[in-house]
């Protein structure tokens, strides 16, 4: 726990001219089998996994941990404060895995009650902000007793969590795929991986994951 939040872990899969999708949006395959599940062993040793709404749209992803043992649920949590997720959405069939968390603004949700409904029905609790502060939404997830959190996505999350100053750990699976000039760009420069504290990296198959916290640790 860190101030009252979880620990922040943001996790991204890169391509080697630095972007995170195709062009669009369009989902792109990038890391290996070795990586990949690297990648479920995290989500089965953490308290939650996060993303956007965005990433809910364009990948439509479980976030459960296959292929990994986990002694308890595992709580997803859903930035959505335009309230974008669809009650279709995939992690919604897997609640047995564990909770699904929408973020969104008390205002969200009072100015779009259908949606609001039709989410809740679909099994998503909802935890509502005065306004959109990530900082005071972690703190909110660490009152819900989540010690740990890996942001996966998409590159908006990313850069607000970066902005906002609450990452604590980076994971960086670097892969040797290029997506070419229209795809979409990661952070840009709000990270640099060569001055990561505590830095590590390790091969995955053809991918490299690069390790290292945001800030000093002694």
């Amino acid at each position: 726990m860190r101030r009252g939040r979880p620990l922040v872990i943001l996790k991204a899969a890169v391509s080697q001219d630095g972007a995170i999708a195709g062009p669009r949006g369009a989902p792109v395959r990038l890391t290996g089998s070795a990586a990949d599940r690297r990648i479920h062993r995290q989500r089965a040793e953490v308290d939650a996994v996060a993303v956007g709404s965005g990433t809910i749209l364009a990948d439509d992803p479980l976030l459960t941990p296959r292929g990994a043992h986990r002694a308890r649920p595992l709580t997803r949590v859903i930035f959505d404060t335009r309230l974008r997720t669809p009650p279709s959405a995939r992690v919604l069939s897997t609640l047995d895995a564990g909770p699904v968390i929408i973020m969104s603004t008390a205002a969200a949700h009072a100015g779009a009650p259908e949606a609001a409904s039709a989410l809740a029905e679909s099994g998503a609790r909802f935890e509502l902000l005065d306004h959109r502060d990530l900082r005071h939404a972690l703190t909110r997830l660490g009152a819900l007793g989540l010690t740990s959190v890996v942001l996966e996505g998409g590159a908006t999350l990313h850069r607000a969590a970066l902005d906002a100053g609450v990452v604590d750990v980076v994971h960086v699976y670097a892969t040797p795929r290029r997506l070419g000039p229209d795809a979409v760009p990661w952070v840009g420069d709000r990270i640099r991986l060569d001055e990561l504290h505590d830095r590590r990296t390790t091969m995955l198959g053809d991918d490299v994951l690069v390790e290292g916290h945001v800030h000093r640790t002694d």
